[in-house]
């Protein structure tokens, strides 16, 4: 995560779920930056259940590894005009 073999603006977006925080967020953000295209995003998310008892559909769909699923399948999107992945989760 520190150390991404990856090269400067090949990304259009990077959106990271929770492991922006373990690198620490301002640190996170400017390990990134360098992989974003000019006009490129980063997006920061951090999924939690501020009260007990979530929704038992939502409860199933995370505990089902359908949101890794679903995770896999954003990764293989095409950006527009291009055949490359579109982003990363660092």
């Amino acid at each position: 995560m520190h150390d991404l073999p990856v090269a400067p603006a090949s990304f259009d977006a990077i959106w990271s779920e929770g492991a922006a925080y373990i690198m620490g967020f301002r640190n996170a953000l400017a390990a990134w930056w360098q992989f974003l295209k000019s006009d490129g995003v980063i997006a920061v998310t951090e999924l939690v259940w501020l009260q007990p008892g979530p929704p038992a559909e939502a409860a199933a769909f995370f505990s089902s590894g359908a949101s890794l699923a679903l995770h896999c399948l954003v990764q293989q999107l095409p950006s527009a005009g291009s055949s490359a992945s579109s982003g990363a989760t660092p």
